[in-house]
């Protein structure tokens, strides 16, 4: 007999959801209560960057409107979501205006459904006739069908001078507001309450900063221009910057400035930027880690590792948590011989903290590379780099102080706890080859004499020698001259890895250089080896 075996998942999915992990609910309560409550018409926009937390906060304020329909069930608040990358990757961002339009309809249909009043359920069958007859379509149409959108499409198509006939703009959008209006009147036309009344309509709009920004501001322009009507309210979730990118590819370069707010402020009425600053980290990071560590481990340690996360990393954007940790989750099952017990986990996971750190600096900030450096000494083996450790810890608030004091390494009187030092000075050690796999380390002894590795290194302390790279484009820079250390690996050619060594002309004579291309092609068979 089979047994339902349940295994263990990993990693953590990039979906947006209503579980506040963050503590974002009040001010997506805050939100929710002024959508139920504002003046119509009304555009909201959630503002913040990639992965800060946006479709989440949509998700939010729905949880808010549910329960307030549920706590009224005479005065229904009508919402939807309209998700427009979905369309986008159909290359239908002409059509956006009209999926939208659609979208909304019906989200009016749905709500009012046949127990809505004979007059609401008139509004709509006139105005799906009234369109169908101006785009000349004599067959029935279906909310939100294929067929609808056929109909727009043709129907918001610029004139063609034929002859045909089209709807004008105003007429569709005074036939959209009374629809709106007879679905939120409370009474039918005998003064009869209706049994769907809606209050308003709400429309969220999500992922408008991964449309093109000319395609995000039309559609913008569209939704200004027919749906803005009373009773209506909608919620965008955007990064400001791509509307001002849309609107000077539409206007032109000449644009300035304070014209670009200009359109933004006519179009939205209410920005609010997410408040990442105010994310609770550290409960979020908590939460997340409880689902992967095992309970006693979880309950210990948590806390660390949420410390670990702001003072290392110190960012906010979820989505960036969540990669962190799915890597950290992934390193696990690939380099178990590494990780044999809680205080090998909280290391790994110290480590790459420290590497994405390091890889989200700007260019020109990457004069001093943490993870690089420290994985550089982890190369030439345990020694070097507790010296380099010591060397650190001597300075005040630099990185590698702020790691030991987040590890608990220094007690309260200043010291530190050489054994769990000495610990993570050996798993850098044996682990720094795993984050860079063209990089191999040398073993703590000496190569054989008359190795490969040893004729290399011997040839690579020559003055002039400034950098070594590979074909993945990673660059290590040679910081302290005369260095033994070999960073990169010789591969076969069939692992198509280019190794790249550059000297510095100013430094390394033609006779250094023709020297060290002979001495190569002898020991670097079967690789590519290259000098420039």
């Amino acid at each position: 007999m089979s047994k339902n075996i349940e295994l263990k998942r990993h990693g953590f999915t990039d979906q947006a959801t209503d579980n506040d992990s963050l503590n974002a609910s009040s001010f997506c309560s805050g939100i929710a209560t002024f959508i139920e409550t504002c003046d119509t018409p009304m555009t909201i926009a959630i503002q913040g960057g990639w992965g800060s937390g946006k479709s989440t906060a949509l998700q939010l304020i729905q949880k808010e409107l549910r329960n307030y329909n549920i706590s009224n069930p005479d005065n229904q608040i009508a919402y939807s979501t309209f998700n427009t990358w979905q369309y986008s990757t159909l290359e239908a961002d002409d059509s956006l205006p009209v999926y939208l339009l659609a979208n909304m309809l019906h989200c009016i249909s749905e709500a009012v459904g046949d127990e809505g009043s004979e007059r609401a359920r008139h509004a709509i069958d006139s105005l799906r006739t009234a369109l169908s007859r101006a785009a000349g379509i004599t067959a029935e149409v279906t909310l939100g069908s294929d067929t609808l959108a056929e109909f727009l499409t043709k129907l918001l198509a610029p004139p063609t001078g034929d002859g045909s006939e089209t709807l004008p703009a105003e007429t569709l959008k005074n036939n959209i507001s009374e629809l709106i209006d007879d679905c939120a009147n409370p009474t039918d036309k005998k003064g009869k309450p209706n049994k769907r009344h809606i209050s308003r309509v709400i429309l969220f709009i999500d992922d408008l900063d991964r449309l093109r920004p000319e395609t995000a501001f039309e559609l913008l322009e569209a939704m200004k221009n027919f749906l803005d009507c009373k009773h209506c309210v909608f919620v965008l979730a955007v990064d400001r910057d791509v509307v001002y990118q849309g609107i000077e590819s539409k206007y032109g370069n000449s644009i300035t400035p304070f014209k670009k707010r200009q359109f933004f402020d006519k179009i939205i009425q209410l920005p609010f930027n997410l408040p990442t600053e105010q994310y609770n980290v550290p409960h979020y990071v908590e939460t997340l880690l409880s689902q992967k560590l095992p309970k006693s481990e979880s309950d210990r340690y948590s806390e660390r590792y949420a410390n670990l996360f702001a003072t290392i990393l110190g960012s906010n954007n979820p989505r960036t948590i969540k990669r962190v940790l799915n890597v950290w989750d992934l390193y696990q099952l690939i380099y178990p011989q590494y990780v044999l017990d809680e205080d090998d986990r909280l290391f790994l996971f110290a480590t790459l903290l420290l590497k994405y750190r390091d890889e989200a600096k700007e260019p020109d900030e990457k004069d001093r590379n943490t993870y690089n450096d420290l994985s550089a000494h982890a190369r030439e083996g345990t020694d070097p780099l507790k010296d380099y450790l010591n060397e650190e810890l001597d300075k005040k608030d630099c990185v590698i102080d702020t790691l030991i004091n987040a590890f608990g390494m220094r007690a309260a009187d200043g010291t530190y706890n050489e054994e769990l030092l000495d610990k993570f000075t050996d798993f850098l050690s044996s682990i720094s080859a795993i984050f860079s796999p063209e990089v191999t380390p040398f073993s703590n002894q000496e190569p054989e004499s008359g190795s490969v590795l040893n004729k290399l290194r011997e040839h690579l302390k020559r003055k002039g020698l400034v950098e070594v790279h590979t074909s993945s484009k990673e660059r290590y820079d040679f910081k302290r001259p005369g260095s033994s250390l070999v960073p990169c690996s010789l591969r076969d050619k069939s692992s198509g890895v280019y190794v790249v060594f550059k000297f510095d002309v100013n430094r390394a004579t033609s006779s250094v250089l023709d020297d060290f291309r002979e001495q190569s092609k002898k020991i670097a068979q079967g690789c590519y080896l290259h000098c420039r």
